[in-house]
């Protein structure tokens, strides 16, 4: 069925507009990635990279940053069945964790995130802001980049369009392709890179012939449960202009309160065999109730929350190919979720963890009746109908540009475009495998490691 992807284009990308939830991943993830041909890659070798992002107020020095770029922080509100679904997710076998982001990420918790103050703070906050008076940088927003200049193998430059005018840059060392898992692979097959034979059929001349380009997309799949609750959510509150003045107002002046919140508070991570191994599913719980309009989402008059399950490592894949040659169409984007089977037993697993939960004692006390998928979805059949009907992604997309050396490969272990000179590709779309956990600060983390290896190649 067709389905809508965001896509962060904004100063600080997908940061500007993303969930706030701060989450580094399982160190076997990044081990499998070193694991498939990418030397450098293991968590001994990038955890040093997510320190230098971090100015974390949660863990310990010796494992957490203090005094990076990039505030990570505790919630400043938090909502009372928040504090109750941790206390249930532990009522059903799931240990605390104090820090998921710590030697392991096993465990129900609230949730960290990317704020300082109670703001919002994204990759251009961290990174942007205080370099912007550099004499040898210069940002240039309203720019679509139409395509790569590649000259006799080598990348030279760029082409964009901005106010109707089409705008050429050269470049004297490298260029850095950083847009991301849909648009990153859309401009390589624009500039002639990509599989040889769709190039062709398009009419688009080939510099260099890689099959890999737009293939091995991945998404973490979601699916919600929903249950009404005998206090107030926060929906009811954003359906009353007086406590959203209120909320805003102590926003404003403290960067507290609601208004500071992102939809999700608590999360657990857990093994679906075990509850305590390697977390395969990861549940948020959100304090909201919304109704699904033919207009989007629309604040529920009735409390209610959700429990957002979410596959840690799906089995399915996708691909983005082009439309046309025309720079500004939309790309093709398939990606059948839950097509492999294993996927779909997973996440049915996940979805009775969540009934488990709601209806664990210290969460039990609070819930009216299930609004999602509702009581008549017993059987697999009934869960698997329902599932398909109502999944979509967690705006995790990965892999299109995969770093390996294998036929599918695009990048090597350096982040260089196989074939190419003074190219790198620098985004989730080099992970060759979904990391475990929400994607924006190991994108962060890409982009401090490939910095180091631009430094050692300049010098």
């Amino acid at each position: 069925r067709p389905d809508i992807w965001a896509s962060g284009k904004g100063l600080g990308g997908s940061s500007a507009i993303n969930g706030l939830f701060y989450t580094r991943g399982q160190p076997q993830d990044y081990d499998a990635w070193a694991n498939q041909g990418n030397p450098g890659w293991a968590y001994k070798d990038v955890e040093p990279y997510f320190r230098r992002i971090e100015n974390s107020e949660v863990g310990t020095a010796d494992i957490r940053g203090k005094t990076g770029p990039l505030h990570v922080s505790r919630l400043r509100a938090i909502h009372p069945l928040s504090n109750a679904f941790v206390e249930a997710a532990h009522d059903c076998g799931i240990p605390h964790v104090e820090d998921y982001n710590g030697t392991h990420s096993s465990g129900v918790s609230l949730v960290q995130v990317t704020q300082k103050n109670g703001r919002r703070h994204s990759a251009a906050k961290a990174y942007l802001d205080p370099a912007k008076g550099r004499s040898n940088l210069r940002v240039v927003t309203g720019a679509h980049c139409e395509r790569l200049i590649i000259k006799e193998g080598v990348c030279t430059g760029v082409e964009y369009r901005r106010k109707g005018s089409l705008v050429s840059v050269q470049a004297n060392r490298e260029v850095l392709l950083t847009a991301g898992a849909i648009g990153s692979p859309k401009i390589l097959m624009l500039s002639g890179v990509g599989p040889a034979k769709a190039l062709q059929e398009m009419n688009l001349t080939v510099h260099k012939d890689l099959p890999g380009v737009g293939l091995n997309l991945q998404e973490h799949p979601n699916v919600g449960i929903g249950v009404y609750v005998k206090m107030s959510t926060y929906n009811i509150d954003a359906r009353n202009p007086f406590k959203i003045a209120a909320h805003l107002l102590r926003w404003l002046l403290a960067g507290t309160g609601p208004a500071t919140s992102p939809y999700s508070q608590a999360a657990t991570f857990f093994n679906s065999d075990d509850l305590q191994g390697r977390p395969d599913l990861e549940i948020l719980f959100a304090p909201h109730n919304f109704e699904w309009t033919h207009s989007g989402p629309k604040p529920s008059p009735k409390p209610g929350v959700n429990g957002i399950v979410s596959l840690c490592r799906p089995q399915s894949r996708g691909q983005v190919r082009l439309r046309s040659a025309d720079p500004k169409e939309s790309p093709l984007i398939n990606l059948e979720l839950l097509s492999d089977d294993e996927d779909m037993r997973l996440i049915i697993k996940g979805c009775h963890m969540v009934r488990r939960i709601f209806s664990a004692p210290a969460f039990a006390q609070h819930v009216g009746q299930e609004i999602l998928p509702g009581p008549d979805v017993q059987s697999d059949a009934a869960w698997d109908e329902y599932i398909r009907a109502t999944v979509f992604g967690g705006n995790h997309l990965v892999g299109t540009c995969k770093m390996g050396h294998d036929g599918q490969s695009v990048v090597s272990s350096d982040l260089t475009v196989h074939g190419l000179k003074n190219l790198r590709v620098v985004d989730a779309s080099i992970m060759p495998q979904v990391i475990s956990a929400h994607t924006n600060a190991a994108v962060m983390m890409i982009a401090e490691k490939t910095a180091d290896h631009i430094l050692a190649a300049a010098r």
